[in-house]
């Protein structure tokens, strides 16, 4: 038993180390609304949280002058959709005084961020569980007008999938997809396709039709 649980203890020390080496899995945390940047840093040892930090925060600059690809950023209130206040109600109760607190106060809606570093001022806020995945927080108007270029780039990394499995399937669905007699689509159209039937098959909640 005592050989069996040291195999195991060296198995997770290898993929830990192996996660390491990529800063993709620390930035997917941090963009996670419930984690943050917080999370590392009471969860890890110090070094580790500050070197994972600092890599993360590179990828931020060197996706931050980016082009938007989408346009209408607002200093307006946005107006928090009706599933979103739904999913607040449930949270009533889970969170503590604090965060519920937080949560009450920002109920109605939400601003842009007033620093000029999106990703600063989304790690400073309160952590909190949205009650939906992380990519479909991302997606919502609202973030995508408080953070239009932090919202990019968190879809990108968050979607990436933690296995390989998922990605082969999909890469023996595009085979069926460009049959003999299909041979001329383009890379393009083949990839739309495939997004467009792993989102359908999902219910993932993008316009495809747009």
């Amino acid at each position: 038993m005592l050989t069996r649980i040291n195999s195991a203890l060296q198995k997770l020390e290898k993929y830990t180390l192996l996660m390491d080496s990529s800063p993709y899995y620390a930035m997917a945390l941090t963009l996670h609304p419930a984690y943050r940047t917080r999370w590392i840093e009471r969860n890890w040892e110090k070094e580790r949280a500050d070197k994972a930090i600092r890599l993360t925060k590179h990828i931020w600059e060197k996706h931050r002058d980016k082009p938007l690809l989408y346009a209408s950023i607002t200093n307006e209130p946005i107006q928090l959709s009706q599933q979103s206040r739904t999913k607040e109600k449930e949270q009533k109760g889970k969170q503590n005084p604090n965060t519920f607190q937080r949560i009450k106060e920002q109920r109605n809606q939400f601003s842009r961020p007033k620093s000029l570093d999106e990703y600063e001022d989304f790690c400073l806020e309160t952590s909190y569980d949205p009650g939906i995945s992380p990519v479909q927080w991302w997606l919502q108007d609202q973030q995508k007008k408080r953070f239009p270029r932090l919202s990019t780039l968190a879809i990108e990394i968050l979607s990436i999938p933690a296995m390989s499995a998922e990605p082969e399937r999909i890469f023996s669905g595009g085979r069926r997809t460009m049959r003999w007699d299909r041979a001329s689509l383009s890379i393009e159209t083949l990839e739309m396709l495939e997004c467009q039937k792993d989102w359908m098959k999902r219910e993932f909640p993008v316009n495809i039709k747009g």
